[in-house]
């Protein structure tokens, strides 16, 4: 047996409790083993594809990326017919309108609504501002004019306004992404 006086930290590992036994207690989210879910996709009127440079933008912004992965998940989904485990952030996709559930599971749709008033309050100035600019550039464009459909489960199969050579979405002098594609000789 050691001596309290010893100069080693006692390396054993800790004894089992009840505590740890217990279970009655509630888990998080991400470490119980979530169901799979159908997903279905449904027509819509609304602007945006899910991997349009906006919704990476402005609903980032206002949900957080996970949330947003999860949309792309479901998107992917719903595209190839599929199922996918229970989204940890569909609360925040259901609550802004995103998502919602069916009677065989969960519903969304094949565009992205603009962002709502009611949620652009919970942006930055600044991108307030830009939101503001961005929704005055698109109100003389028609719904998606321009914008070719993903075909098929894979949405990466859809080019974004990027620039050529990067990857990265096209932006203009001060760092915002723009509307237009932007091409450099390569």
């Amino acid at each position: 047996m050691r001596s309290a006086s010893s100069a080693r930290p006692d390396v054993r590992p800790p004894l089992a409790s009840h505590a740890a036994l217990s279970s009655g207690g509630a888990l998080r989210p991400t470490v119980r083993i979530r169901p799979l879910v159908k997903v279905k996709l449904e027509a819509s009127d609304d602007i945006y594809l899910p991997t349009d440079p906006y919704v990476r933008r402005f609903w980032t912004a206002v949900l957080g990326p996970s949330a947003m992965i999860e949309l792309l998940r479901l998107s992917k989904a719903a595209r190839c017919d599929g199922k996918v485990r229970e989204p940890i952030h569909l609360r925040g996709l259901l609550e802004a309108g995103l998502a919602r559930v069916g009677d065989e599971g969960i519903v969304v749709t094949e565009r992205v609504p603009a962002v709502p008033e009611r949620l652009i309050a919970r942006l930055p100035v600044r991108l307030r501002q830009e939101h503001a600019l961005v929704a005055k550039t698109r109100s003389g464009v028609s719904n998606g004019a321009g914008q070719s459909e993903p075909e098929g489960c894979d949405l990466s199969d859809h080019k974004s306004q990027t620039h050529s050579k990067t990857g990265r979405a096209a932006t203009d002098k001060h760092g915002r992404q723009t509307d237009r594609q932007t091409t450099h000789p390569g």
